[in-house]
């Protein structure tokens, strides 16, 4: 599950947050002379996180984001005994689902299948939460991180291509557009619902251009309803387009080049 850098500036605003009054502990089914757990991270935890975030190799935004990355959401650390091996982010979504995201494993312990345990015990925490599904987004050169996927149930739904920077024009009235019809989930900001829930977010439409139509929910980043045949992006956030097929030429060209695209991945549970 990876992600660019400018993710750290995403919108969560809009995330049903959970409220947990328990504690979770997850045995891991491959413990042997230590106790292996995944539980819920604390803030004495983050410094850990932390480490392991700036050594996992991938774009380091959870430490750009810093210690409030706790804030929002649940954090699960995979414990050998009492050291932190690995981690994994579980937030709720408007349309009664669980995204995923943030999967990092200490390099020196990787192969051991803590990313599949972080992944089961987050699954496990949301059926029992009463989510419906839960998601994930994995950039298509991910090959690692897709595979487990499948390895675990979910299935590619839907392919979004990014670009960066977001458009100019023009706000129209706050109602569903007819093409959105062939729309199937919505960008809240790195997460992304079923886009039959539009109407319990406080989403905007914007014209592009002549033609085009844009949706936002954060006003810092947009996805393409109808595309034009032209459009400018510039400033801070992404803008998103839900693939069918292939894309316009013409945005061949603005694609981002450390994440073009990448597939929401989701298992029902």
């Amino acid at each position: 599950m990876t992600e660019p850098a400018y993710k750290c500036r995403r919108f969560a605003a809009y995330m049903a947050e959970p409220r947990h009054i328990h504690k979770f502990v997850y045995i891991s089914p491959s413990y042997t002379l230590s106790m292996q757990t995944v539980e819920i991270a604390t803030g004495a935890d983050w410094p850990k996180i932390s480490e392991i975030s700036g050594r996992s190799g991938y774009e380091d935004y959870i430490n750009r984001i810093g210690p409030s990355y706790l804030d929002n959401g649940q954090v699960f650390v995979w414990k050998d005994g009492t050291e932190i091996r690995g981690f994994l982010k579980l937030e709720y979504l408007p349309d009664n689902s669980a995204w995923l995201s943030g999967l990092r494993v200490d390099p020196d312990f990787r192969r051991m299948s803590i990313g599949s345990e972080l992944t089961s015990a987050a699954i496990e925490y949301a059926a029992n939460s009463g989510k419906e599904y839960v998601r994930m987004l994995i950039h298509d050169g991910n090959v690692k991180s897709s595979g487990l996927a499948l390895k675990l149930g979910f299935s590619a739904v839907s392919r979004f291509a990014f670009f960066e920077g977001i458009p100019a024009g023009e706000s129209m009235n706050d109602e569903m557009i007819s093409s959105g019809e062939e729309i199937q989930y919505l960008n809240l900001g790195w997460t992304f619902i079923r886009y039959s829930y539009v109407d319990s977010v406080p989403a905007r439409y914007l014209r592009y251009e002549r033609d085009g139509i844009a949706i936002t929910v954060s006003g810092h980043d947009y996805q393409i309803i109808v595309p034009d045949d032209h459009i400018s992006l510039s400033g801070e956030g992404f803008t998103c387009m839900e693939v069918h097929g292939s894309i316009p030429d013409y945005l061949e060209g603005l694609l981002d080049r450390d994440f073009d695209y990448a597939s929401v991945f989701q298992k029902k549970i």
